[in-house]
């Protein structure tokens, strides 16, 4: 899978905090750095290279977020400038990855699937041209209460990480964002990279969404 996308990584260490509880979690937060944390299950600091993460009341959940937050430990390593929507794309694309003896797996989120057809059909959505420009404080902004951005940036990476033509152009995206530090990512590298264009790909995410079942990616 790293293979297929090229990625540059280090494989650095972190560390990992468990807390009892959310609440805890979110002191020592603004303790450590000065700013509460984005999430109330996990937290990823590439300052501190800490990870700071609730146990939560299920352990699969606890792990599923330890996941996520190592995928950033990883990016951030490798692409400290890759832009928000990808970042948690590919962080929630991770986040459920099974482990075999000799593969890996990768299944869909029917949650987020759900997610994306509710609000597509209320018309939340930014248009792609618009939400692939989202720096990381409008990114916030725009996740708000109900998880937009990140239901938004799961369907688009989870999509193009159905095909090899869809892996391709993730893998020349992270190049950009490693090579690339004059050209800012990732709305005009799309046009370019995605045969359809970006109101192809708005158009093939959304119908990819609305198909009966979704594989489960296997590596």
């Amino acid at each position: 899978m790293v293979k297929d996308l090229r990625a540059e990584l280090d494989f650095p260490l972190f560390d990992l905090h468990l807390f009892q509880t959310s609440e805890g979690m979110r002191s020592k937060v603004l303790s450590d750095l000065g700013y509460p944390p984005t999430s109330s299950t996990g937290f990823y600091s590439g300052r501190s290279k800490m990870a700071y993460v609730w146990r939560n009341k299920s352990f699969n959940a606890m792990l599923e977020v330890i996941s996520h937050e190592a995928t950033h430990a990883l990016l951030r390593s490798g692409y400290p400038r890759i832009p928000k929507w990808l970042n948690e794309g590919l962080a929630e694309y991770f986040e459920n990855i099974e482990v075999y003896s000799n593969a890996v797996a990768v299944p869909p989120a029917a949650g987020w699937v759900r997610k994306y057809k509710q609000f597509r059909s209320d018309g939340k959505l930014l248009p792609l041209s618009e939400f692939l420009t989202l720096n990381s404080k409008q990114w916030l902004a725009y996740d708000g209460d109900g998880h937009a951005g990140y239901t938004q940036s799961w369907a688009v990476v989870f999509y193009l990480m159905s095909t090899d033509e869809g892996r391709e152009v993730v893998a020349r995206l992270l190049n950009s964002v490693k090579h690339e530090a004059s050209s800012p990512c990732c709305f005009e590298q799309i046009g370019l990279f995605y045969p359809a264009g970006i109101s192809g790909l708005e158009e093939h995410v959304a119908q990819w969404v609305e198909i009966r079942t979704h594989t489960k990616h296997r590596y």
